[in-house]
């Protein structure tokens, strides 16, 4: 896998389709019906060090919004403005 390219990853689940756009494009869709876990176990992203999937690269401003999906017109917006953006600028 190329990991030279930085790449912009918006990932949602509203609920029925888990939605995964890249560096702004349109949403690729899949449907999910299982429950997204809600424990208390601490969140590790790109945390699997063994195996076939070793993540092998750098994570840089993660963000989540609670609660809801966004848009992909937002997702646009975001990657389009290479600042990203606060959790309030959508309420």
């Amino acid at each position: 896998a190329d990991t030279s390219t930085w790449r912009f990853l918006a990932v949602g689940y509203d609920g029925f389709y888990t939605k995964i756009s890249v560096d702004g494009g349109d949403f690729t869709t899949t449907s999910f019906s299982s429950s997204v876990y809600q424990g208390n176990s601490q969140l590790i992203l790109a945390g699997r060090e063994s195996g076939s999937n070793k993540f092998s690269g750098s994570l840089d401003e993660v963000a989540f919004w609670k609660g809801r999906c966004l848009t992909i017109e937002e997702v646009r917006a975001i990657y389009n403005g290479g600042t990203g953006l606060g959790y309030d600028s959508w309420t």
